[in-house]
């Protein structure tokens, strides 16, 4: 700021006496900004306002000195900073509540594809604010955000918008009312005779961050041979071998090694579930007898190649 003042001011004495306003005004600023501003929202408010004045004065001097695009950009983004603080009113209390849009308002109004997992398990009153959503040319009224400019919220679904609801039946049903606003497909599980192919299921792992032939093909063991040893109630679903995938490639990346994070995830997954005390020692058996031959070192010089490195 003292450059541009030297260099367009003709008379000296003048451009001392500028230089000195701008450093005056400067160091109240800093002043204001650093000085103890008190426990009050009402003193706090007071403070902020005073820098508000300062940078005023601050860009007043400075576009006496020179005309520009961007003095003029920063003033008018001062004054509606102003606006909105006066605006605000700041209370006496000692904070405030923020209204934040959801994932869903945010997908609603930009046109995304949103998937709503597990929607059984959502309760039926809220679920079922979204019957009038899903009507032709439906809207979503948001109540719980009180009234703007005398009207309550509403949200005008955008054209691409697409809602996907996905369940599992034995956890329970949705209402019939929400399944009559949609498309209904139903896809065979495991229980009714569904096999998923090998090569799906490591291409789901790779996807998950779990590389390698060794440790896929572990994992995928070890989900079998409990599957196989558990009670129907009990037995584990592909979604396991996932979570399991999951869980491990997490330990690995907070440094623990490979026998440890299968070891840790199978056990949360496979075990902790377990209602019967003897599915529960039998699946710990056949998971610590895989992690144990799990020797990648081993395995590698018996193999002359990489496990852990060769696609699955």
């Amino acid at each position: 700021m003292v450059k541009i003042l030297l260099t367009i001011g003709s008379n000296p004495e003048e451009n001392v006496q500028k230089s000195q306003t701008l450093l005056s005004l400067m160091a109240q600023y800093r002043e204001n900004t650093y000085k103890d501003k008190g426990k009050g929202a009402q003193e706090e408010a007071e403070y902020v306002k005073g820098r508000f004045r300062i940078l005023f004065k601050l860009l007043g001097q400075l576009q006496e000195l020179q005309q520009s695009g961007d003095l003029q950009d920063l003033a008018s983004e001062l004054c509606v900073l102003e606006k909105k603080m006066t605006k605000e009113n700041v209370s006496g209390v000692g904070g405030r509540f923020e209204w934040v849009d959801s994932q869903f308002v945010r997908a609603l109004q930009s046109g995304d594809w949103l998937l709503i997992d597990n929607v059984n398990f959502c309760s039926p009153s809220v679920l079922d604010r979204l019957n009038a959503l899903l009507e032709p040319n439906g809207v979503l009224s948001i109540n719980e955000r009180g009234v703007l400019d005398g009207e309550v919220p509403t949200i005008v679904p955008h054209p691409d918008f697409r809602l996907i609801l996905a369940m599992d039946p034995k956890h329970g049903e949705i209402s019939r009312a929400m399944r009559n606003r949609g498309v209904e497909i139903y896809i065979l599980g495991e229980e009714e005779g569904v096999c998923y192919d090998d090569h799906d299921i490591k291409t789901m792992l790779h996807g998950l961050g779990l590389v390698g032939r060794v440790p896929c093909d572990t994992l995928m063991s070890i989900h079998m041979e409990i599957k196989e040893n558990t009670s129907s109630f009990d037995r584990p679903s592909i979604l396991s071998v996932l979570q399991a995938a999951s869980l491990t490639v997490q330990n690995m990346e907070r440094g623990v090694d490979l026998q440890g994070s299968l070891l840790l995830a199978c056990t949360d997954v496979y075990v902790r579930c377990q209602k019967n005390f003897e599915d529960r020692q039998r699946a710990r058996d056949l998971i610590s007898a895989h992690v144990i031959a799990l020797d990648m070192l081993k395995i590698e010089q018996r193999e002359q190649r990489s496990a852990l490195l060769e696609a699955g």
